[in-house]
């Protein structure tokens, strides 16, 4: 998928594949990082 111009805000959580240094994250890509231990905040949890 392209974005174009377009911007995209992805939520990830802080697990170390999401923040290595050796992700090149596209311009129009913005990574949100939730807080550590912050279940509320992660969608997932509303199915537990």
């Amino acid at each position: 998928m392209q974005l174009g111009s377009n911007y995209a805000i992805l939520q990830l959580d802080q697990a170390p594949a999401h923040t290595s240094s050796a992700i090149s994250w596209p311009e129009n890509i913005i990574p949100l990082f939730q807080p550590p231990s912050a279940p509320d905040l992660n969608p997932i949890e509303r199915l537990w």
